[in-house]
């Protein structure tokens, strides 16, 4: 099979003294093991390298102009539509209808075993290192830590969107080694689980959190809480006990006071707050060696010059319909529309700050522009070097408060679930009074609002089997449900796991559903 051929691993040909060297994907080169991992510079390189696979879920490389992972995700929640317009590959997530030969597919399954088979290459070295590479125990500790986070955070990917997949923890170094059979759901749960307990282990003595983008202590244990909570749902339904473990270690990092939530919503899109409170694990983005494609593709469509030189592509890659943004709650600052705070705009200020611009709608269903991944220095030159955030620590907070209700066995006055739960809604909701007791309904719904189009929706759905109906503003049966951005198409258990792409099938007859 094509994607599992990677002879030699690819190492990314920088040192990691700073956050920008960090974030430098170029030059790439092919550097056999046998050769390196002599010192300490060299192994940092080796460990910077897998976490350029985080980059494939706003990659635009081999999808298409003005698409990407993220993007096709969130079409599949239902609640947006693509201003633009839609070609084929697009169209498809549209009509919950995703063939072998999507373009999009191949990719980001391609990205996710890229990025594995380099995880597995670097842990095998450095757990093989040599004694005289002078490098402290502690930091060895490190970065086999990261590399099996990464590999856990991968494998969750593939796991979440595919369900059975081949299971390897070794890298790939002959063509006889490409042939492998898809492994069960709960194999492939517990190899995740079983990576991230490990890398707990591995940086148990370091700090929660850095500034640095790489992966944290902070960032295995939210990862392992959210991975908790889906492994106690569809499909894997291993059992109502991880139920518990997800809020067990989601109350870990809650009482660690390592994150915080920032005070507004507009402090998520400020350069200077990269990598800080919020913010658990991000893919890095910088303008001089990562541009970032996001600003650009949530520009309105047509594009509107007047408020962003960005615009290598036209704008138009997602809008809100407007069925979703009317069931926010009335007041709800998440939904203001004042062009600066907020996650939406229908107006915003011209670049000479001079006057309100109303960019153009094209279809009457559709709600405001997304305010969310706004990047004002892409804005006013055209470049973005904004982060794209993976896990933020208000994901963390709704999977504590959900964890604990269905822990509870559908409600809870947990006052822990409480606090974390109203920590998220009354940034949102300051006036309103706070919740004394959760439903899933309740904790659902703030899902929806919190974390829309942050290419997680999409997860909630195919784990829980429940949708939001944004017209009656109830919680429904996923399966039968007609979503608003679907063209009248319904949910269906074919449409839950994406196909494996019609290349690999073709050269791997072990995969086949």
């Amino acid at each position: 099979m094509k994607k599992f051929i990677f002879p030699l691993i690819i190492l990314y040909a920088f040192i990691f003294t700073a956050c920008s060297d960090f974030l430098k994907e170029d030059p790439k080169s092919f550097i056999s093991p046998a050769n390196y991992y002599k010192t300490e510079s060299q192994i940092t390189a080796a460990v910077n390298g897998p976490y350029g696979y985080l980059n494939t879920i706003i990659d635009q490389s081999g999808i298409g102009t003005n698409l990407g992972a993220h993007l096709c995700i969130n079409y599949l929640a239902g609640d947006c539509l693509r201003p633009e317009g839609n070609g084929k590959t697009s169209q498809e997530f549209f009509n919950l209808s995703i063939t072998d030969e999507n373009s999009y597919v191949d990719s980001f399954w391609s990205g996710m075993w890229t990025g594995i088979n380099n995880c597995n290459s670097v842990i095998e070295n450095l757990e093989n290192l040599s004694s005289e590479v002078d490098i402290k125990e502690s930091l060895l500790n490190q970065y086999k830590g990261e590399m099996l986070c990464l590999r856990a955070y991968y494998y969750f990917q593939l796991v979440q969107l595919w369900g059975p997949v081949p299971l390897k923890t070794t890298a790939t170094s002959d063509l006889s080694d490409t042939s492998v059979k898809p492994a069960e759901v709960s194999e492939i749960y517990n190899q995740i689980v079983s990576d991230l307990t490990t890398a707990e282990t591995c940086m148990s003595g370091l700090e929660w959190t850095n500034n640095s983008g790489r992966i944290t202590k902070g960032a295995v244990k939210s990862l392992l809480a959210k991975v908790y909570l889906t492994m106690a749902g569809y499909p894997a339904k291993m059992g109502d006990q991880y139920y518990s473990k997800a809020y067990e270690k989601a109350v870990e990092v809650y009482k660690s006071n390592a994150y915080s939530l920032f005070d507004n919503y507009a402090d998520m899109r400020d350069a200077a707050n990269k990598n800080t409170k919020e913010f658990i694990i991000s893919v890095q983005k910088k303008v001089a060696d990562a541009n970032s494609p996001v600003h650009d593709q949530m520009l309105p469509y047509p594009r509107c010059p007047e408020i962003s030189k960005q615009g290598n592509s036209k704008g138009g890659g997602l809008a809100p319909l407007a069925v979703f943004t009317n069931s926010f709650a009335k007041g709800d600052l998440r939904n203001v529309d004042d062009g600066i705070n907020g996650f939406f705009y229908t107006h915003h200020r011209n670049m000479d700050d001079t006057e309100d611009v109303y960019p153009t709608k094209i279809y009457d269903e559709q709600g405001p522009w997304i305010l969310k991944f706004w990047d004002a220095d892409g804005a006013s030159t055209g470049e973005s070097g904004a982060n794209y955030s993976l896990l933020r620590y208000a994901d963390l907070l709704l999977v504590l408060a959900e964890s604990k209700v269905m822990a509870d066995g559908g409600t809870t006055t947990d006052a822990t679930a409480l606090a974390a739960y109203n920590l998220v809604r009354s940034r949102a909701l300051p006036d309103a009074n706070k919740a004394t007791s959760l439903t899933f309904d309740t904790v659902y719904k703030e899902r929806f609002w919190e974390l829309c189009f942050e290419a997680q929706t999409w997860f909630d759905l195919i784990r829980t089997r429940k949708a939001f109906d944004f017209s009656n503003g109830t919680i429904v049966n996923l399966i039968g449900y007609k979503a608003p951005g679907h063209n009248n198409y319904a949910y269906t258990e074919d449409c839950l796991l994406w196909p494996y792409p019609l290349h690999d099938t073709r050269l791997n007859p072990n995969l086949k559903r």
